[in-house]
């Protein structure tokens, strides 16, 4: 049976739900590092601030939202979702890096013989694994959740 629905997408009704959107697409990276997993990534941890300041009952958080997106792992997230999004590097954005090919990867996963790609982004200075700089960033929003005494929406 269909039914009508208000939320802003589908069933993702609240930030907290968009929060576990983004821990499902860092599942499917763990299950293999793709573009398309990278992407849905990026964009949807890149918009939970916005999902935030748009839930009237999440008013109560708005304060702390410039806070976090002060976070050094939230803010890369938010430079690279703009520039994948918009197609267009600024100047500011981070160096990033794709090594691919034999030897690339973790070991076992991906084609035989290729491997899975790794990709990097420079942060302070240092190339790091990006989806290490997703985990960081989506544990930062959990700990609002946490602060907020919310709960999982979703199993």
């Amino acid at each position: 049976m269909a039914r009508s629905t208000d939320s802003p997408c589908f069933e993702l009704e609240s930030w907290t739900d968009l929060l576990d959107k983004a821990g499902h697409d860092l599942i499917e990276l763990r299950i293999q590092v793709n573009p398309y997993s990278l992407f849905n990534c990026l964009c949807t941890l890149n918009h939970v601030s916005d999902w935030i300041a748009a839930d009237p009952k999440s008013q109560h958080l708005s304060a702390v939202i410039e806070e976090f997106k002060k976070d050094r792992n939230i803010d890369v997230v938010r430079q690279l979702c703009n520039r994948a999004k918009h197609f267009h590097r600024r100047k500011d954005s981070p160096t990033t890096a794709v090594h691919s090919g034999y030897g690339s990867g973790r070991y076992g996963v991906g084609a035989y013989g290729v491997g899975e790609p790794t990709y990097l982004v420079e942060v302070e200075g240092a190339m790091l694994d990006v989806t290490e700089v997703l985990s960081a960033a989506r544990a930062k929003w959990e700990t609002l959740r946490d602060r907020g005494g919310l709960t999982r929406s979703r199993g």
